[in-house]
C-alpha cells in the first residue's frame, strides 16, 4: 500500500511546545496582573480547552467586564510570541516533510489554533509551503474518517 496523505498535529508533533502550552494560562493571567495562589491548577484546567473555552473560562474567573472577543485576541497574541520565542521544530519533523513531500504525499495540519498563529509558526521554522501544507481545522477530526478524506479532496479546506 502506498502512503497518499498524512494528517499532522502541530504541537508535540511538528513544533515542541507542549512545555509552553503546559503554562500559558497562568502565564497570561499573571500577566495581566492578576495574583494566582495556585498556578497549576489553572494551566492543569486550561491546558484541556480550546482557546474559545479557555478565554471564556479566564473571561468567568478573572476578567468579567471584558469582552470575550478582546481576550480571544489577546491569548492570541500571547500565544504567538511565546510560539516565536519559545518553540522549535521536532527534531527531524522538517526532513520527514520534506521527504513526504518528494514522495507526492499530500499533508496537512490538524489544529485547534488558529489558521493565522499556524501560518506564522510553520513559517518562522521553515515548514511552511503553500504547495503542499493546509491546515484542517481541529473541529473536522470528530468526523468520521471517511468524512476527513472527502474534506482533504475537495474545497472545504483552505490552502495556505
Amino acid at each position: 500500500m502506498t502512503l497518499k496523505g498524512a494528517i499532522f498535529d502541530l504541537d508535540g508533533t511538528l513544533i515542541d511546545s507542549m512545555g509552553m502550552w503546559a503554562h500559558a494560562a497562568s502565564r497570561y493571567v499573571i500577566s495581566r496582573g492578576v495574583a494566582l495562589d495556585d498556578p497549576d491548577a489553572l494551566d492543569t484546567v486550561a491546558v484541556t480547552m480550546g482557546t474559545c473555552e479557555y478565554a471564556q473560562l479566564l473571561k468567568d474567573r478573572f476578567f468579567p467586564d471584558e469582552e470575550l472577543d478582546y481576550i480571544i485576541q489577546t491569548i492570541n497574541q500571547s500565544v504567538e510570541q511565546s510560539y516565536l520565542n519559545e518553540t522549535a521544530p521536532k527534531d527531524g519533523a522538517k526532513e520527514f516533510l520534506e521527504a513526504l513531500h518528494k514522495s507526492g504525499v499530500k499533508m496537512c495540519v490538524a489544529t485547534a489554533s488558529p489558521k493565522g498563529l499556524v501560518q506564522v509558526i510553520l513559517k518562522k521554522h521553515g515548514l511552511l509551503s503553500a504547495k503542499w501544507l493546509i491546515i484542517l481545522p481541529l473541529i473536522l477530526l470528530k468526523k468520521s474518517l471517511s468524512q476527513i478524506s472527502l474534506c482533504l479532496s475537495s474545497d472545504m479546506i483552505l490552502k495556505i
